[in-house]
């Protein structure tokens, strides 16, 4: 239901005014002053301002001016007398009014004045819904595009990045340079420069990283817990996602983390385990069952 807020020095010609609109579906409020009127228009959403125009302390030409301030989209209506033309056009001109109604009023020509500033006002409510709105799906839009543009080329990088260690694979490069190089991309889809890869022996670790994790203690309870699991595992801001196939870890990542957060890209993970694997047994560092063997410091250093 609308507010339509009246507002005249005398209380009659208030009174005549919610008599008018007794049967009207609208919620009428009454003022006796322009003060007691921006009181209300400062506490109630109003959809018409309806006020005389000669009134003590605060004319309506000066309450319509300041109501345009609180209340911009109500619609704004004058009652005046024949001797307040030159107040009128001076409204009209300023923008003030959306009409202005001559004393003593037609209440046939009230009743329709009003139903249509009230039509009028809900067109303009629909419309700046609208607006926002569209201005809201423009920027879901926006967004959107933007997040498939970073996207396309995160997937870009990943896909250049998969083709560049097959390529290293093929030319046999050392494999602790190819490690590194995994831990590289690691960092970048991990978003952080603190990554470490964990290679388990039957009697030790190996470990290709961009940064030493400091706590030994965690990371050896991780690392156990991660082997017994095979799973994500969190603790000590420490993560760990394991690298698998067939119930077969072919490596850990660690990184440094303050947030309980596991991820998992299963896609990423899975092709990675592909090339590790290949690696691995390239480098025979995977014997024929497929279990890792102990004596990983030792091939390293032949590569050199």
């Amino acid at each position: 239901m609308h507010n339509i807020l009246f507002v005249d020095d005398e209380k009659c010609i208030l009174d005549s005014l919610t008599a008018v609109l007794r049967k009207e579906p609208y919620n009428i409020i009454t003022a006796e002053s322009g003060s007691e009127a921006l009181e209300v228009l400062e506490n109630e959403s109003v959809a018409m301002i309806i006020s005389d125009v000669l009134m003590p302390g605060m004319d309506g030409i000066e309450l319509l001016k300041r109501a345009s301030e609180l209340s911009p989209h109500s619609i704004k209506i004058l009652l005046s007398g024949f001797s307040e033309v030159e107040m009128i056009i001076e409204a009209i001109n300023s923008g003030l009014l959306w009409r202005y109604l001559l004393k003593p009023w037609n209440n046939d020509d009230l009743v329709m004045t009003i139903r249509s500033g009230i039509d009028y006002y809900q067109l303009n409510m629909d419309n700046l819904k609208l607006l926002e709105e569209l201005k809201f799906k423009n920027e879901e839009l926006e967004n959107l595009n933007q997040n498939l543009e970073e996207k396309v080329q995160q997937r870009t990088y990943i896909l250049k990045n998969y083709n560049d260690l097959l390529i290293q694979l093929l030319d046999g490069i050392p494999i602790n340079t190819f490690l590194h190089n995994i831990v590289d991309f690691l960092s970048y889809i991990l978003c952080t420069k603190h990554i470490s890869l964990i290679i388990p022996g039957e009697t030790s670790y190996n470990t290709y990283s961009s940064s030493e994790i400091k706590n030994s203690e965690a990371l050896t309870k991780v690392i156990n817990v991660v082997q017994v699991t095979n799973d994500n595992y969190y603790e000590n801001g420490i993560s760990a996602i394991p690298i698998t196939h067939n119930g077969i870890i072919y490596a850990i990542v660690i990184y440094n983390s303050t947030d309980d957060i596991y991820i998992n890209n299963d896609s990423i993970f899975e092709t990675l385990t592909i090339i590790l694997r290949i690696a691995l047994q390239r480098y025979r560092l995977v014997d024929k069952t497929e279990h890792l063997i102990s004596d990983i410091d030792k091939l390293l250093e032949e590569c050199h």
